[in-house]
């Protein structure tokens, strides 16, 4: 029986093994040490071993040249920071609210679960391997663009409303909403390549929008991330972006927590004027539901017929009762008038997982039964990462 497969790329100097990188061809390991370097990350893939010492691993491909035209935007435009902080860019607390560690949390147990498939782990190891982003093959650009846009999309990841999450084309802009623009880059962490990246998306947001507001783009290369914020108003615009943040955690790591994940969950836990409808799009239990009626929700002017004399009850009592909905009558509850609507988008913005409504994230991590674990993970992998199952198109097209 075969237990391992050797591969020799020569183009990158690189020692395959069952096809993940291990080695640099230019110093291999003895044959002792070589046996004892072959182990498993944190995340069951087959990889180099940690002990490894850096002269006996394989190396990253140099950043690609860019050209200086791909930097006349970025020197062109007023640039307000260039290593911004987070909170800054956001203009948000420094500390995460209680809601928002439940989006962090989410989207770290979904990067994890991309990390712990055998499949995805290793074109999430191929990604790093790429010299520029044009390289990257659909599979690993889908990989890609589900990791930056999933903390946008409705968070409904449930079979009862059958929520169907649509799966982008591969293009070189995929706007996420109407504000916010996601760019698949590489070598984030080399500074013309990010600024390249910046100048790219500040393009598309001035080709894509002509009116003045806050836009957000991201560039993104799996292993970071950078937020940009551009600012247009009648005479000027201005940007600002952050450095680039690690977003992939490491494979040998003891906490799924890096700067982008936050980064990324804390940006789409921002305000979606839009929640409900999209919510709506998504869900095929409410498809019956025609514009017509959606519109004249929206337009009612008037919360309370005018043959009720008692006044309405405030927002936060009608938030009150719409928790104890179940998430599928959210939106006919929503259906009922605009202040129902505003309660009803309220809601919507807790994660919504197989049936459940993700309130809070644990106090304290304690251990958990291998039972639950398998459960909590199958779950959530299942319903926001699954090839393509019933009620969430997967975005992510591999072949096992």
């Amino acid at each position: 029986m075969i237990e391992w497969v050797y591969e020799i790329d020569l183009d990158r100097n690189i020692f395959h093994i069952n096809g993940m990188p291990f080695f640099s061809l230019e110093c291999l390991p003895d044959d002792e040490d070589f046996i004892q370097y072959i182990s498993k990350d944190h995340y069951g893939n087959l990889a180099c071993a940690s002990q490894c010492p850096p002269e006996h691993r394989y190396k990253r491909p140099t950043p690609p040249t860019v050209d200086n035209s791909d930097l006349v935007t970025y020197q062109s435009f007023m640039c307000t920071g260039s290593h911004v902080a987070l909170s800054d860019l956001l203009a948000i607390n420094y500390f995460l609210s209680p809601d928002e560690h439940i989006r962090v949390s989410l989207l770290e147990v979904m990067v994890g679960q991309c990390m712990i498939s055998p499949a995805i782990g290793k074109e999430i190891y191929d990604i790093e391997l790429v010299s520029d982003h044009n390289q990257l093959t659909d599979d690993q650009w889908s990989i890609a663009c589900f990791m930056a846009s999933i903390a946008f999309v409705p968070p409904i990841f449930d079979h009862i409303t059958h929520a169907c999450h649509p799966k982008p084309s591969r293009k070189k802009f995929t706007w996420v909403r109407e504000d916010t623009v996601v760019f698949i880059a590489s070598h984030l962490d080399d500074e013309r390549c990010l600024q390249a990246s910046v100048s790219h998306l500040i393009n598309e947001i001035m080709e894509q929008k002509d009116n003045s507001g806050d836009y957000f783009g991201i560039a993104f290369s799996v292993y970071h991330c950078a937020l940009v914020k551009v600012v247009k108003d009648a005479h000027t615009v201005t940007f600002s972006h952050t450095n680039a943040l690690q977003f992939l955690p490491s494979f040998y790591a003891d906490s799924p927590s890096t700067p982008g994940i936050t980064a990324l969950a804390r940006l789409g836990f921002r305000i979606d004027p839009a929640l409900f409808e999209r919510v709506v799009e998504i869900c095929h239990n409410n498809r019956f539901m025609t514009g017509e009626s959606l519109s004249e929700g929206a337009d009612s002017s008037d919360d309370v017929p005018s043959n009720i004399t008692c006044p309405p009850l405030p927002p936060e009592l009608w938030k009150e009762i719409a928790l104890h909905l179940h998430p599928s009558e959210l939106i006919p509850f929503g259906l009922v008038s605009k202040l129902f609507r505003e309660v009803a988008s309220t809601i919507l913005r807790y994660p919504h997982l197989c049936g459940y409504r993700l309130v809070a994230a644990p106090r304290r991590k304690g251990k958990i039964s291998p039972g639950s674990t398998l459960l909590s993970a199958c779950c959530i992998f299942f319903c926001c990462a699954s090839r393509y199952s019933y009620y969430c198109a997967f975005w992510i097209e591999v072949q096992r």
